[in-house]
């Protein structure tokens, strides 16, 4: 009897999830092109620092020193001219005062030379070691999202190594960077 209930029940579901339960149309009222291309583009990238814009605050906490919105002008290289241009990056981190070592995080925004009218904007994580006697090495996760112009919509990702020789981080920073452009 049970067996019996449970055929009529799914016969009845199936009935209704076939014809529906309403007079409205189920599908959607503008076309859905799901099948649109993502175009994915490649970059490398060299970062060089052209200088400090705000020194941002500074405080010690414990063996830490935190600096809040460091505000930094570097220029961004690319392979491609989607990206290139100045980087303004506001830096935010807690380094060991003893060893240097830490996390870091900020945003970030660039006006591509080649697309005066658009914009990226974004946001990065990472963590700060000593690599040498007076070297530090800071690896970086990278996202944004462009705005305005051809790079509407785009999003950017990318790993980013800073390098450092500076264990408070005032003399500046350089280095290298390799991501993906993703069309919309």
């Amino acid at each position: 009897m049970k067996t019996l209930k449970s055929v009529v029940a799914l016969i009845a579901f199936m009935g209704l999830a076939f014809l529906g339960c309403s007079e409205k149309s189920q599908l959607p009222n503008e076309p859905v092109n799901s099948l649109e291309k993502v175009t994915i583009t490649d970059y490398t990238a060299t970062i060089t620092i052209v200088g400090l814009i705000d020194p941002g605050s500074e405080k010690i906490v414990g063996q830490n020193l935190i600096v809040k919105d460091r505000v930094v002008l570097t220029r961004f290289e690319t392979s491609s001219d989607l990206v290139t241009g100045n980087l303004l990056v506001t830096i935010n981190f807690r380094y060991n005062l003893n060893t240097g070592e830490g996390p870091s995080h900020g945003k970030f925004s660039i006006v591509p030379d080649a697309y005066p009218d658009a914009l990226w904007e974004g946001s990065f994580t990472g963590y700060r070691i000593k690599t040498g006697e007076s070297e530090w090495t800071e690896n970086l996760n990278v996202v944004g999202k462009g705005e305005g112009g051809v790079i509407d919509g785009m999003k950017i990702f990318g790993d980013g190594l800073m390098y450092s020789d500076d264990i408070y981080e005032r003399t500046g920073f350089f280095g290298t960077a390799i991501g993906v452009i993703k069309s919309k």
